[in-house]
């Protein structure tokens, strides 16, 4: 079982917490908080599937302790995420799925964004391999991200790529050796 969420406060930040969640999950991360410090995002396994069946959505849960969990997205709308990141101030999340999950190979990975404003979805890559671990500029036109088109190989071999936050424009950033 999980360790529930927990918040401190001030200068009693060895003494006293307080539990926000109650919640037995098979698997809870990637939080995000929003920057007005009201709520916070979690990915969290679907627990109403076998464990390995089960897909994972985000929610969102109140920091005052007192609100339920809600998922962020609507429920018509499920989506399977693997990681993700949001920009407040545009309503977008960018995640990662699976790509292929019918077949029997190696999966591939691709970055989608998502708007709770309109509720779309859009498929931002496509490189037949891995992309994931978005983050976005703090103007939120950029996201960056990595590849690995030796995913399921023994050696990864990562690259940097920036895109718009439309997917268009996608450039590989040079790292030094």
């Amino acid at each position: 079982m999980k360790e529930p969420i927990w918040t401190f406060s001030g200068t009693t930040w060895l003494t006293e917490r307080k539990r926000l969640t109650a919640l037995n999950s098979y698997s809870m991360g990637s939080l995000h908080v929003r920057s007005d410090g009201t709520s916070a995002f979690i990915l969290m396994q679907d627990e109403s599937a076998d464990m390995f069946q089960g897909k994972a959505s985000v929610y969102t849960v109140s920091l005052d302790g007192k609100s339920v969990l809600k998922p962020y997205t609507n429920p018509a709308t499920y989506l399977e995420v693997n990681g993700y990141a949001f920009h407040e101030q545009n309503g977008d999340m960018v995640y990662q799925a699976v790509a292929n999950e019918e077949t029997a190979g190696i999966f591939e990975y691709k970055l989608l964004r998502y708007n709770t404003q309109p509720k779309q979805r859009q498929a931002l890559t496509s490189f037949g391999t891995y992309a994931g671990s978005p983050v976005f500029h703090p103007s939120g036109k950029t996201i960056y991200f990595m590849t690995d088109p030796n995913f399921g190989n023994r050696r990864a071999d990562y690259h940097l790529f920036k895109m718009d936050r439309d997917g268009s424009n996608k450039q590989e950033i040079e790292l030094p050796e």
